[in-house]
């Protein structure tokens, strides 16, 4: 009952991002006119950049925005993957509660957007199809509200219940994860994962990244606790938080191709671990 407890008020700062995701979502997809992706740059050639800057804010449901953009595709795949490695869950909040780790928090946020930029801007360079190479998610939904210039009153409730509708699906997966999740770091602590492996390096790294890939916030909040209290490597922290992509994989993998959703994780997986090993190989030359 404690864990969930725990689990429940963790996912409730999540509805009303997804909803308001969501529901912008119905608002503006056959818009012209009233494009908000346009205007934020991140369906044009700078939807790489726009998407990394964004991924930065520190909240789970943003990766789950630009999952659904992607699944509709409005944004590349080389956009999408960005924005996962700029994702940064709680970590940064957790952080700046600790106290003195500002600097720590400078270093990460200025990798991660690197990080996210490079590796964005050569998915798209390389990878054949950049756009969602499945069925649109959005499109092929019967019941998508079309909106027209002029919306009544009963195209309004039709988006909010639409918008509810697929908040609460969400949002039960959500709730699910975090409850395993927490069961997982209630019985070994939650920096247990990572004091056996702080002598490893070579190991510690791509363990931690394919730890940070779980999608969860509490994944996150345990990499950050592991590097402030039990040892956790810089290199491995850096991959750890970049492979971290809070609620949007699992948006990704549910409505998604598996295919698709598979290459899009190895993506943001391989990019995490190469992160780590470059700054775990630059800390061996200059310090």
């Amino acid at each position: 009952m404690h864990v969930i407890e725990h689990a429940f008020y963790d996912t409730l700062p999540v509805i009303p991002v997804l909803f308001a995701v969501y529901f912008l979502m119905e608002y503006f997809w056959h818009k012209k006119a009233l494009d908000l992706l346009t205007f934020l740059r991140v369906s044009g050639k700078y939807g790489v950049v726009a998407a990394t800057l964004f991924g930065l804010i520190p909240q789970c449901g943003m990766s789950v925005f630009f999952t659904s953009l992607y699944l509709s595709r409005r944004i590349t795949a080389g956009a999408l993957v960005a924005s996962y490695l700029s994702t940064s869950d709680e970590a940064i909040p957790v952080m700046m509660a600790s106290g003195g780790q500002w600097h720590t928090i400078l270093y990460i946020v200025g990798i991660k957007v690197l990080l996210g930029i490079a590796a964005g801007y050569t998915i798209d360079y390389f990878v054949k199809s950049k756009l969602y190479d499945g069925p649109a998610v959005e499109e092929g939904r019967k019941d998508l509200v079309h909106i027209g210039m002029e919306k009544s009153g009963s195209e309004t409730i039709k988006m909010i219940k639409h918008s509810v509708s697929r908040t609460l699906e969400i949002t039960g997966w959500v709730f699910a994860a975090t409850i395993a999740i927490a069961l997982i770091l209630e019985y070994v602590g939650p920096a247990g994962p990572f004091t056996a492996l702080s002598k490893y390096p070579l190991i510690e790294i791509p363990v931690t990244a394919l730890f940070g890939l779980i999608p969860n916030c509490a994944a996150s909040i345990a990499i950050a606790t592991g590097y402030i209290q039990a040892g956790l490597s810089f290199s491995a922290a850096i991959a750890g938080l970049s492979a971290g992509a809070g609620f949007g994989p699992i948006l990704l993998v549910k409505q998604g191709r598996f295919k698709s959703s598979f290459m899009i994780l190895v993506y943001t997986l391989t990019s995490a671990i190469a992160a780590g090993m470059i700054s775990y190989s630059i800390g061996l030359i200059f310090f």
